[in-house]
């Protein structure tokens, strides 16, 4: 990071103040005039110091975008890629592999960009313990096509999507496509209130909740601590006690029982509290984006209980 123009000053003024002794190179320059020429030559190169530092500074940003951006098949590039992914049901979208004489020389892409024919709004890639790709995707408003793979039939863009990988990827490259529903959060909690709030609480509330879900990457982790905060942050908010949150994928069985929750086996639902317990602090989203339970009776209007304090 480029020093500035007075601390680059100072450095050279030590360094200059330690060549000033008899018999030193610089001894003659020591007029103690802040206007002196050796003064004056100081602070030019400082002042041309820091514009060089500048500059480097510009230059290793650039080379580290570029090595970021890079087209080596990196998660970045491929998330990128997916983005850039175009579908029309009437226009076939076809690749080209486009030559320049210039950086990035050879490139993948449409003759024709077109932002509105990008379904995938969301995406991420990682990659499991068989060094498979799992690239996860998702539209503005849920699976491509409205079909969630792989527990339904892939409809046309989704296929679309896989010509599409098949095109860009190595020959050799193994991966699996997540194109699901949102994953689904269950909450149960206490929550104190001053009473001056009582007609607008219960919406601003669930609002932050909705609002906090949302802002979680896309593949990210939900936070118990998150989730506290976003409710403690609404205002007239004093105190939380979170009784139960689950967290389960769109596939798996929503929760039964009645007036009270019941904990489905573990492998249907990820527990972060159960019975005001913490089990755990964190876990990872399945389909990278999580919206609260829908379950009729299970509901952020169900089981948030509002105690005026």
């Amino acid at each position: 990071m480029a020093r500035s123009i007075p601390v680059i000053y100072q450095q050279l003024l030590a360094a200059k103040q330690a060549q000033s002794l008899p018999g030193y190179p610089l001894a003659p320059l020591n007029s103690n005039s802040q206007v002196s020429i050796w003064n004056l030559w100081l602070w030019i190169t400082a002042v041309g110091q820091n514009l060089f530092e500048q500059l480097c500074d510009l230059f290793t940003s650039d080379i580290e975008t570029l090595i970021y951006n890079a087209p080596v098949f990196t998660p970045q590039w491929i998330v990128q890629m997916c983005k850039n992914y175009q579908y029309s049901a009437t226009t076939p979208q076809v690749l080209q592999l486009n030559a320049s004489a210039t950086y990035p020389y050879l490139t993948i892409g449409y003759p024709v960009v077109n932002s509105s024919l990008c379904p995938i709004t969301q995406a991420a890639v990682t990659s499991n313990t068989n060094h498979e790709l799992i690239i996860k995707v998702t539209s503005a408003t849920g699976p491509l096509d409205g079909i969630a793979v792989p527990s339904g039939i892939p409809g046309p863009i989704y296929n679309g999507l896989v010509s599409y990988l098949n095109q860009i990827l190595t020959p050799d490259t193994q991966y699996q496509i997540y194109n699901e529903n949102a994953d689904v959060i269950f909450i149960s909690a206490a929550i104190y209130y001053n009473a001056s709030y009582s007609g607008v609480i219960r919406a601003n509330v669930q609002a932050a909740i909705n609002n906090y879900l949302a802002s979680i990457p896309f593949n990210g982790n939900i936070y118990v601590s998150g989730l506290e905060e976003a409710i403690l942050g609404v205002a007239g908010v004093s105190d939380i006690i979170l009784n139960d949150v689950y967290l389960r994928k769109a596939t798996d069985a929503a929760p039964t029982g009645g007036t009270a929750p019941l904990v489905p086996p573990s492998n249907e639902l990820n527990q972060l509290i159960a019975g005001k317990k913490l089990i755990n602090r964190t876990l990872p989203t399945y389909a990278g984006y999580i919206i609260p339970e829908t379950t009729p009776n299970y509901t952020l209007n169900d089981y948030l209980s509002f105690i005026a304090a």
